[in-house]
Order: C-alpha cells, then sequence, then structure tokens
C-alpha cells in the first residue's frame, strides 16, 4: 500500500500563512470572534492604507488612481 501521507479529515492542509490560519490566532489570542472582529478591521484598514501609499509613491501619474482618499481618511477615523 502506499503511502498517502497525513490524514487531515478530509480537509486540505493548512498552511501558515491562510487566512483561516490567522482567523485561528486571532481568536485563540482575543479567546472568541467578537473580540477578534476590532484587530481584524483594523488589520483591514492598514491594508488599504499601504496599498494607498504605494500607489502613491509610484508617481504623479498614478494620482487620477488615487481618488478614493478622502475614503480611506474616513475610514480611518470611523474606525478608531
Amino acid at each position: 500500500m502506499a503511502d498517502r501521507g497525513p490524514d487531515f479529515g478530509g480537509r486540505p492542509p493548512r498552511t501558515p500563512g491562510s487566512l483561516l490560519t490567522c482567523k485561528e490566532k486571532l481568536t485563540s489570542y482575543c479567546m472568541n470572534a467578537a473580540a477578534a472582529y476590532g484587530p481584524a478591521l483594523n488589520s483591514f484598514i492598514h491594508v488599504v492604507m499601504y496599498t494607498y501609499y504605494g500607489l502613491a509613491g509610484l508617481g504623479p501619474h498614478m494620482q487620477k488612481y488615487l481618488w478614493w482618499k478622502k475614503y480611506l481618511t474616513w475610514m480611518q477615523l470611523v474606525c478608531k
């Protein structure tokens, strides 16, 4: 019989960087999913923020694609 590797109970193995693993780490640190909502929202805001900074850093020709700056500022203020 051929060795099939470890049995994962019918589900695919999790990689260390998967979103499911991040959720599990947040919920284990915060103890429940409701307490993990704030850090998850903060992480999302930072991803959007650094995406904006990255695009803005490419030069003035990207300015026409950065119309959503006021919405980014609004998200940062509302989600504090």
